[in-house]
């Protein structure tokens, strides 16, 4: 086999089964995230968290809903692999200038780590404006004028991407490798040699 046909082999297969790994850790199971309830404006309440519509201990993601936690009597949240979903369970309208904001996705506790790259997409009967945007390590949903009742609900897909930087191979690994093809390739070329002589 030629020589470059065996370097295409091997890098297909390197690739194929690092996208394999990285899709099968990109998971949110095991992650502590603090959620909780603000108001951005003052419109007389004050600016920064509001009190009762937030945990006190940290937002520990399990597989399925049995980690979903209530919000007074306004929402359920539940947080699955990849995604958040707000279910609403009364009557009731935001001030303007308030948000929830899931914060701290550090994905600490999954092998290979990743981070928030973005919002895939969005789901929601909400009515009025709102807005779903990320940074770095966090997720807000800005909607101040919004009206909900019990039918109501908001689910968020995240976009993730790997950033372990340590699974770029060392140079010392790259020369290994190197060094490994060119043996097959030597192997190869006197196989061929051989098989003109005789």
């Amino acid at each position: 086999m030629p020589l470059a046909q065996i370097v295409r082999a091997v890098v297909v297969t390197a690739l194929a089964a690092a996208t394999m790994f990285a899709a099968q850790a990109q998971t949110l199971v095991g992650d502590e995230i603090d959620a909780g309830i603000y108001f951005t404006v003052d419109t007389g309440y004050g600016v920064g968290r509001v009190v009762g519509y937030g945990l006190d201990a940290p937002f520990i993601v399990q597989s399925g809903s049995g980690d979903a936690k209530t919000y007074s009597s306004a929402f359920v949240l539940n947080v699955e692999a990849l995604h958040f979903e707000v279910d609403f369970i009364s009557l009731a309208g935001w001030q303007e200038g308030t948000v929830l904001r899931l914060t701290d996705f550090d994905f600490l506790e999954t092998p290979y780590p990743v981070n928030l790259a973005g919002i895939a997409s969005v789901q929601s009967n909400l009515v009025g404006d709102f807005t779903v945007t990320n940074t770095a390590d966090s997720i807000e949903v800005a909607w101040g004028g919004t009206t909900f009742n019990e039918d109501t609900y908001l689910k968020v897909f995240f976009l993730t991407a790997p950033v372990d930087v340590s699974a770029i191979p060392e140079p010392e690994t790259w020369t290994l490798m190197v060094a490994g093809l060119a043996g097959l390739g030597a192997v190869a070329s006197r196989r061929r040699r051989g098989s003109r002589v005789s």
